[in-house]
């Protein structure tokens, strides 16, 4: 157990901590705070005065005759490997989807039910047969695994989603079954097979 001693230092530092973040928050949202308002005088004064205002000077300047070690490119290209080498994994790939749902689901205010169990990726696309596979270059391919809700107003729940190619869910897109029935009949005399 903690002596009473200690238990009072804690929330004597507790308290002054909290009084100068309150200080701090009330000094930038406030523009009227009156030590801002006295530095603005100040500044003001001595530029109507003609002083000569300090110059800031770069901490990460580099003296002239050397070079700056580059390490924002290095930390990049790491980061970019490490990526390359994850997205040929399906268990990656997999949980980049489930994350990318939730996300939507939360900006659109759908329910989230589902688990990542849930997303089952076959060989095969279930609605058109074709070979599906994660695209190797930027953006989704035909055959690329898509997540698609069934009916788009009952959200991401079990049962109401299913993974398919993104050509198939970029046919169905927000089309309900009567609207795919009525392009087929158009297009099903008009083009040939």
């Amino acid at each position: 157990m903690i002596p009473q001693e200690e238990l009072d230092g804690y929330r004597a530092d507790y308290a002054k901590k909290k009084k100068a973040r309150e200080y701090a928050r009330d000094w930038y949202n406030d523009p009227n705070h009156p030590e801002r308002a006295e530095r603005r005088r100040a500044y003001q004064a001595a530029i109507k005065a003609g002083c000569p205002l300090p110059r800031k000077t770069r901490v990460d300047a580099v003296p002239v005759g050397e070079k700056k070690e580059r390490t924002r490119g290095i930390k990049q290209r790491s980061q970019k490997r490490r990526y390359e080498a994850r997205r040929h994994d399906t268990a990656f790939r997999v949980n980049q989807m489930f994350n990318r749902a939730r996300r939507r689901a939360r900006e659109e205010g759908l329910p989230f039910t589902i688990t990542r169990a849930d997303l089952v990726v076959a060989d095969f696309c279930p609605v058109l047969g074709i070979k599906m596979e994660w695209s190797q270059t930027h953006g989704p391919k035909d055959g690329s695994p898509s997540l698609d809700k069934m009916v788009p107003a009952l959200g991401y729940v079990p049962g109401n989603v299913v993974v398919i190619s993104h050509r198939a869910n970029r046919i169905k897109t927000d089309a309900n079954l009567a609207e795919l029935r009525r392009v087929v009949a158009f297009y099903a005399d008009k083009l040939p097979e």
